[in-house]
């Protein structure tokens, strides 16, 4: 059966040289999702900056362009693995993308549950940006929980082993050796946003 696509809005760096793209491509009757992360420069071709295959436990996946950090040329790109029918959670992941050169910056989040090591924690990514345009400092903010089993109940946790309901934001920082940390979660979220419908791409 034909591959059906589908294709994100054009995203646009802040400096107007770069542009962005996710398209995810879904092969019937399986179910695999693929999906594609395309950068270009100016009027230049596209070029594959990063690719999801589907998982022997996660045939769902999926990217969403956040935005540029402020006067460069760094995507961020939220991506999520799913198992199709089943209970588990999505796994998340937050990626900064250097358009030039191809690098990508792949945050640790299992950092922020060994900070929680002890108790029964769950978090979902809620938002994320940069600390500094200058430098690579990511920041990940995620809502935390408890989790539990389908025949459970936030009773049936003991209290010392429950996370709470949190916010919680934490600073990935590249700068110069990997340094992960909490941060306050006032602290700004720098991102520039821009996105084109109508200008997006044809599905290859």
């Amino acid at each position: 059966m034909r591959a059906h696509h589908v294709v994100s809005p054009l995203s646009f760096s802040q400096n107007g040289l770069w542009r962005a793209y996710v398209d995810v491509d879904q092969r019937s009757p399986e179910c695999l999702l693929k999906s594609s992360l395309w950068i270009a420069r100016g009027s230049g071709p596209y070029e594959l900056a990063y690719f999801m295959a589907p998982a022997r436990d996660a045939g769902g996946n999926g990217m969403q362009i956040l935005g540029w950090m402020p006067g460069a040329s760094v995507v961020l790109v939220k991506t999520d693995r799913w198992q199709w029918g089943s209970d588990a959670g999505d796994i998340q992941q937050v990626l900064a993308i250097e358009a030039s050169t191809g690098r990508v910056y792949e945050p640790r989040l299992d950092d922020i549950l060994e900070a929680h090591s002890g108790k029964q924690c769950w978090f979902y990514v809620e938002d994320a940006g940069f600390a500094d345009p200058a430098n690579i400092e990511i920041l990940v903010r995620v809502k935390l929980a408890t989790p539990y089993d389908v025949d459970e109940t936030l009773d049936d946790i003991p209290p010392e082993k429950r996370c709470g309901d949190l916010e919680e934001t934490w600073n990935f920082d590249y700068s110069s050796a990997y340094e992960v940390k909490r941060v306050l979660n006032q602290q700004p979220l720098l991102l520039f946003q821009s996105l084109l419908d109508s200008a997006a791409p044809n599905p290859r």
